[in-house]
């Protein structure tokens, strides 16, 4: 499941197989059009909420 940012920002997802993806441990990957606007995605995003603290 991605859920979307802003228009035009791009998605953000886990592509782990847990129950409840909100909750767990692995990292978000981040999907999104680059400069030449070619799809590109990068991991390694850690969770919303512990960005914010």
């Amino acid at each position: 499941m991605s859920n979307k940012l802003a228009r035009g920002m791009g998605s953000f997802f886990k592509p782990c197989e847990c129950r409840r993806p909100s909750s767990c441990p692995h990292l978000y990957t981040i999907r999104f059009r680059n400069t030449l606007d070619k799809q590109a995605e990068e991991s390694g995003c850690i969770s919303m909420i512990a960005q914010a603290a």
